[in-house]
């Protein structure tokens, strides 16, 4: 059945389905050039259609269901579609089109494995790890099954927020991951855009400084004596205390570095964090070690 008259938002809600009469059409009248706009009414709701021919072919666009969608929404899809008309192209194959598409879109926790094999690619184990752990913990449980284009960016901010409340920092590397990430799906056509842009870190990073109080000192040195420890660690580590170094610069240092006439150690090319200076002076104490260690090397080299 079907009727034919102008409606308004009233008119649709009005609306009700008749089983005697079965599902009907409640259209506009029509208009030359620009289909025909009206609402199908079935059982079990109300929809939005447009009518229209496409190369002289009778076409059926579904728009949106009520009240889902407004009247006045649902007339703006259909002057969308009108125009596409205008411009040669079927809205409906369009929008089966921009379906399939969505559908093989992927999700997040889908797109979280892309982009962990390209870091896997250009980083560290230990990186690959703590990114695969950060968005493991953070972000699938809450986004995984979601698709990419449907996230939005109020949605990440809750989460950074949430964990701003009980490790800040923690909060801005999980920003810088997540926003690299977003980066990396707009390169690989996953998304157009990323909803990430311009996002301000949480808190502001501090520079991590700790000192070693008395207690602390005495326990490390007589640690320092342990007999499970050879005789280089004992130098390492105790080189990391006197040079306020973490460990791993102590073993990467080299003799090439090592300015034993004006007692510097010149890190000069050397990636160093939290702005630590890169000409490091050596004390009388630090340099005994340091020739004794050198001399020491040189005897098991002959």
């Amino acid at each position: 059945m079907t009727i034919r008259q102008p409606m308004n938002e009233l008119t649709v809600k009005r609306l009700k389905y008749d089983p005697k009469q079965g599902r009907f059409e409640y259209l506009d009248p029509p208009m030359h050039g620009h289909g025909t706009f009206g609402v199908r009414v079935n059982k079990t709701s109300k929809s939005f259609i447009l009518l229209y021919s496409f190369h002289n072919h009778p076409r059926r666009l579904t728009l949106g269901k009520y009240p889902a969608m407004s009247l006045t929404e649902a007339r703006e899809q259909a002057a969308q579609a009108i125009n596409l008309l205008a411009q040669g192209i079927d809205p409906g194959q369009k929008k089966v089109a921009e379906l399939f598409e969505y559908r093989e879109s992927p999700t997040f926790a889908e797109a979280a494995e892309i982009y962990l094999d390209h870091v896997k690619l250009k980083n560290s184990e230990r990186t690959l790890h703590e990114y695969k752990r950060l968005l493991e913990v953070d972000f699938i449980p809450h986004l995984g099954r979601m698709k990419m284009v449907d996230i939005k960016r109020k949605q990440v901010i809750a989460l950074l927020d949430e964990k701003a409340k009980t490790a800040g920092i923690q909060a801005n590397r999980n920003l810088a991951v997540i926003r690299a990430m977003f980066n990396f799906c707009v390169d690989r056509d996953i998304l157009d855009a990323t909803p990430l842009v311009q996002m301000k870190k949480l808190v502001k990073d501090v520079p991590r400084e700790r000192t070693l109080n008395r207690h602390e000192l005495v326990w490390f040195l007589r640690e320092l004596t342990a007999p499970y420890l050879n005789e280089n660690t004992r130098f390492a580590l105790l080189l990391s205390l006197m040079l306020a170094q973490r460990s791993g610069r102590i073993v990467e240092m080299r003799w090439v570095d090592l300015d034993f006439y004006d007692a510097m150690w010149d890190r000069s090319g050397k990636f160093e964090k939290n702005n630590n200076p890169i000409a490091i002076p050596l004390s009388d104490e630090v340099m005994g070690i340091l020739k004794y260690l050198k001399n020491k090397q040189r005897k098991r080299s002959r």
